[in-house]
C-alpha cells in the first residue's frame, strides 16, 4: 500500500493496515538554513523557494535559520521585492496578522507576510518561522532529530543533510524520492 495525507491520516492507515508493506506519507516541511553571506541574487532564489506555493507543498521552506545577530529587518524588506510571487496569500497573511496582533505575538510585517520568531514548528500560510544559531552543528543535529518532518533543506551550506540549493527546493530531481524511500525500489521488493 502507498498513502499519503496528513499525520491523522496516517495513524489511521497503519492502525487499519498496519499488517502489510506499506508506504505511508505524512506532513512534511522544508526549512532554509542561511549562512549569513548570501547575495540578493540568492535572496531572491530564496523567495521563490519560500512563496512559490507558500505551505501548500512539503517542499515550500516554511522555517529559516539564522545566525545570531543576523538582520531580520534586512530579510524582511529584500523579501518584500518578491510580492509578485507570494501575493496570492494575502487572505491568509491578513489573518494571521491579525490573530497574531490579537494574541500579541511579536513578528516582522512583510506586506504580504510576516515573519515570527519561534523555536516550534509552527506552519502558518505567509509566516516565515525564523530562529537563530550559533554553530552550523546545532542546525544539523536538529535537522537529523527532525528528518522525518522535514522534505529537504535549502541551503549553500554543503554539510547539511538533505541539502538542495537555494532556488532549487520545488525543483525536484528524479531521485529525489519523497520522504527519501525508493518507491520503485518498495514495489520490486
Amino acid at each position: 500500500m502507498i498513502a499519503t495525507g496528513g499525520d491523522n491520516a496516517v495513524r489511521v492507515f497503519i492502525d487499519k493496515y498496519g499488517d502489510i508493506p506499506a508506504i505511508y506519507r505524512g506532513s512534511r516541511f522544508s526549512v532554509a538554513v542561511l549562512a549569513g553571506s548570501e547575495t540578493e541574487a540568492e535572496i531572491e532564489l530564496l523567495a521563490y523557494d519560500i512563496f512559490m506555493h507558500s505551505g501548500l507543498g512539503c517542499r515550500s521552506v516554511s522555517m529559516v535559520f539564522t545566525p545570531h545577530n543576523y538582520n531580520l529587518k534586512k530579510l524582511t524588506i529584500s523579501l518584500k521585492k518578491y510580492r509578485e510571487i507570494g501575493d496570492k496569500y494575502t487572505n491568509n497573511y491578513t489573518q494571521n496578522r491579525a490573530i497574531m496582533e490579537l494574541d500579541g505575538v511579536e513578528f516582522l510585517d512583510g506586506d504580504f507576510f510576516t515573519i515570527t520568531k519561534q523555536s516550534n514548528q509552527s506552519h502558518i500560510i505567509s509566516n516565515i518561522n525564523v530562529i537563530s544559531y550559533g554553530e552550523t552543528e546545532e542546525v544539523e543535529e536538529w535537522i537529523v532529530s527532525h528528518q522525518s518532518e522535514i522534505q529537504c533543506v535549502v541551503s549553500t551550506i554543503k554539510s547539511l543533510p538533505f541539502q538542495v540549493g537555494l532556488g532549487q527546493a520545488q525543483k525536484p530531481k528524479l531521485n529525489d524520492f519523497p520522504d527519501r524511500i525508493d518507491t520503485l525500489k518498495f514495489l520490486i521488493n
